[in-house]
């Protein structure tokens, strides 16, 4: 009759009760684990009817207590702990869960400023729970952590979903992903670009230059690059380089109003009032579109940046 949260709880009185609740769990498949690497170590645990259970780690006393937060359909259980040692208990604390009831990693929140004599620590420890994940966000604002986002990256085997938010003069080789997002793209040169491979690609803050598109776009067309791309939006700064990126790329321009209207809708989100189709070797076909907005809700005069966009169809 009891909840996750209150398997959670009762299992953490005492070694017998614990033993209890992992007999218990084993008649239920494992549930998905939300980590989250920041301030508040915090790990969420969503139960059968998507209800998520989650608790946080922190040495502020005052945050300390229980928290139910419903949007919509959506209903969140915040438990907040005192501890003098948060990310040694955050850790603790998902090994029981794991022992007691049963739970596997899909999604990593990994904010590198908050203990960053730890970062390797944490990597191996994560990485030995799980090599694979389904989203992981990373965010670091210090160049001297560029090593450890690089071992990171390094220590993945698959990961649906990267999102990666760093500093400048990092060099990070990106690991194979299906969705990728890299808010301060300047590292990727071109040669890194066309080693990427993932279906769908958000590069913001990029240095990418128009040469590259066009070396990019015939790339593509050729089939020597970016196979398994669907759709590409890379923000930079375009400033009437529409003929210069199409230069001797066979293309024929549209206008094609359902093509506008994906062009409209995320992760584009851009007027298209014209764009250029080019066809790859196989027969498959993309539609690029060239805006000097780079989103179409940002008004003009706060937009410091255009985009090259991209979808294969």
């Amino acid at each position: 009759m009891l909840d996750t949260y209150g398997l959670i709880n009762i299992s953490l009185g005492s070694s017998r009760i614990k033993k209890i609740v992992t007999t218990f769990s084993r008649l239920t498949p494992n549930l998905p684990v939300d980590l989250f690497l920041t301030d508040k170590p915090g790990i969420s645990v969503t139960d059968q009817n998507k209800v998520h259970w989650s608790y946080y780690l922190t040495s502020y006393q005052p945050a300390v207590g229980y928290y139910k937060y419903i949007n919509g359909s959506a209903i969140t259980h915040s438990t907040y702990i005192y501890s003098g040692n948060p990310l040694e208990e955050w850790m603790k604390l998902y090994d029981h869960i794991k022992r007691a009831i049963g739970c596997y990693i899909i999604h990593v929140d990994f904010d590198f400023d908050y203990f960053p004599s730890q970062n390797k620590r944490i990597i191996d420890w994560m990485t030995t729970q799980n090599d694979s994940f389904d989203t992981l966000n990373v965010l670091s604002t210090q160049e001297e952590d560029s090593g450890h986002v690089q071992y990171l990256m390094s220590k993945i085997k698959a990961c649906r979903n990267l999102s990666l938010c760093v500093t400048d003069g990092y060099q990070i080789e990106i690991p194979e992903t299906v969705y990728l997002t890299i808010t301060n793209s300047k590292f990727i040169d071109c040669e890194q670009f066309l080693r990427l491979r993932a279906q769908e690609i958000l590069l913001i803050r990029c240095s990418l230059t128009n040469q590259d598109f066009n070396r990019f776009l015939k790339s593509w067309m050729a089939g020597e690059s970016h196979f398994e791309l669907k759709k590409l939006k890379i923000g930079t700064s375009i400033e009437d380089g529409t003929d210069e990126i199409m230069m001797g790329v066979p293309h024929e321009v549209t206008t094609d109003i359902d093509v506008a209207e994906v062009m409209r809708r995320g992760p584009f989100r851009i007027e298209m009032t014209r764009g250029y189709n080019i066809t790859r070797s196989d027969g498959k076909v993309a539609t690029v579109c060239v805006s000097n907005h780079f989103d179409k809700e940002i008004r003009p005069e706060y937009s410091r940046s255009g985009c090259l966009c991209m979808w294969v169809h």
